[in-house]
């Protein structure tokens, strides 16, 4: 009778066991599902800002490529004039390498862009593969479960053949 009482502990305790286990992998899904709803939105947002921070740079960028064509085009029409449209032609020259110099500080800030948004397709990829590898583990979490119920149900089994016969009392404590 004792090693019954001994074999019904032992499931309960497995049983509250699995209980508590049911919990933590529920609690981790939520948490794992949390975090992922934030980082996706967090990179969206990211995402979002690099391209609305691009595209008037791009706007910029192309301006300035127009007041550059401009500019060397003034430069051109003033090389046969003379003196005073020589220093038409220095003024256009000095306009020309600010655009130039705006254009390569426009260039730069674009290529950082572009490397941000390098970063953040980087993020998204680590982001996922984390994901991959949280549901795989969730997958094993999920057949340790299933097998621990399976376990239950065999103790279950053993117990219910103990309850019916007292001649399989003696078998299953000699199991």
């Amino acid at each position: 009778m004792t090693r019954l009482e001994d074999i019904v502990s032992e499931a309960e305790r497995s049983v509250n066991a699995l209980k508590r286990q049911m919990k933590r992998t529920e609690r981790y899904r939520e948490l794992n599902s949390e975090l992922r709803n934030k980082d996706l939105l967090l990179v969206r947002a990211e995402f979002n800002q690099l391209s609305l921070r691009r595209d008037p740079l791009l706007e910029q960028v192309e301006e300035r490529r127009r007041q550059l064509r401009e500019a060397d085009r003034d430069l051109a029409e003033a090389g046969s004039r003379d003196t005073e449209l020589d220093k038409r032609v220095l003024e256009g020259e000095n306009a020309r390498d600010a655009a130039e110099e705006a254009l390569q500080k426009r260039m730069a800030t674009i290529r950082l862009a572009e490397q941000e948004e390098l970063v953040g397709r980087e993020r998204r990829r680590n982001l996922e593969q984390t994901l991959e590898r949280l549901g795989r583990q969730q997958q094993g979490l999920e057949a340790e479960l299933a097998a621990s119920g399976e376990q239950k149900q065999e103790l279950q089994r053993r117990l219910d053949q103990a309850r019916d016969g007292g001649g399989d009392l003696l078998r299953l404590q000699q199991d």
